[in-house]
């Protein structure tokens, strides 16, 4: 839905409102262009000097986003480590509820297999998080390291899904057996 504005009897809506504002203030950096020319012609001396300080700033900024990836790879594992935690804690309660099942005389010898799977995948999970927090970020191998820490993630994810995967399915073969 466009809204029309009547000015002095014209009717403008918003895109030639739009197209009116943007040529105004293209006139406007182009008029200021020869003038920040001029001033970029003597500031030649002072460039010297300011080339000793950009450095610092460079070396800063590549500290921040040093600093950056530790808090992202930090956070990263802290939640992938609370995933395997939660994921434990329900495969204990499914063997749980497989001893009631397997007590009541239900079959549970598929439930047993999936779990026993899982518990695969979430050790698979444990290791590879072991390799994630082994991978020392530092500034001169950072962008290498970064790539092990993703493919460290990555593979713990894809355990962490193969173990989730397996848990449904003890979790359907009890209800099925019920």
């Amino acid at each position: 839905m466009r809204y029309n504005y009547v000015i002095s009897n014209y009717r403008i809506n918003d895109d030639m409102k739009r197209l009116a504002t943007i040529l105004v203030l293209s006139a406007l950096l182009l008029s200021a262009l020869p003038a920040s020319a001029q001033v970029n012609r003597r500031a030649t001396s002072t460039d010297r000097a300011n080339k000793a300080t950009s450095s610092e700033k460079v070396q800063k900024r590549i500290e921040l986003q040093l600093d950056i990836v530790k808090r992202k790879v930090g956070q990263t594992a802290k939640t992938l480590n609370a995933t395997i935690e939660r994921l434990g804690n329900i495969i204990g309660r499914i063997e749980s509820r497989i001893e009631k099942v397997k007590s009541a005389g239900g079959n549970t010898v598929e439930s047993e297999t999936a779990i026993a799977e899982a518990k695969k995948h979430l050790q698979l999970a444990k290791d590879s998080m072991a390799k994630l927090s082994l991978v020392e970020l530092k500034n001169e191998t950072l962008r290498e390291n970064f790539t092990k820490v993703k493919e460290a993630a990555a593979e713990v994810k894809t355990h962490l899904r193969e173990a989730h995967r397996e848990m449904m399915k003890a979790v359907r073969s009890l209800k099925t057996n019920n």
